[in-house]
């Protein structure tokens, strides 16, 4: 892998992080569900807080995936 797919990696694997990602995420969530009929601004915002967090998410198993595929490409070109 090379060295942002290792980085990448290392965030995912990081407990601080996560632990970060998911309390912003179940918040978010939450005061979706507490929100009424006419707070259609505040039900906005939050779900793009969650679309946040996934982004995040995805765009950090991207980098991971990204560098596991050049590596797997390097290999198959190496000579022998």
């Amino acid at each position: 892998m090379n060295g942002e797919a290792i980085d990448a990696l290392a965030l995912k694997n990081n407990p601080l992080l996560n632990a970060l990602l998911e309390r912003i995420e179940a918040e978010a969530i939450d005061a979706w569900k507490r929100t009424g009929f006419a707070q259609e601004d505040d039900r906005n915002r939050l779900w793009h807080q969650v679309k946040a967090v996934e982004r995040l998410r995805a765009a950090i198993d991207g980098v991971i995936d990204d560098g596991k595929f050049a590596e797997s490409a390097r290999r198959a070109t190496a000579p022998r």
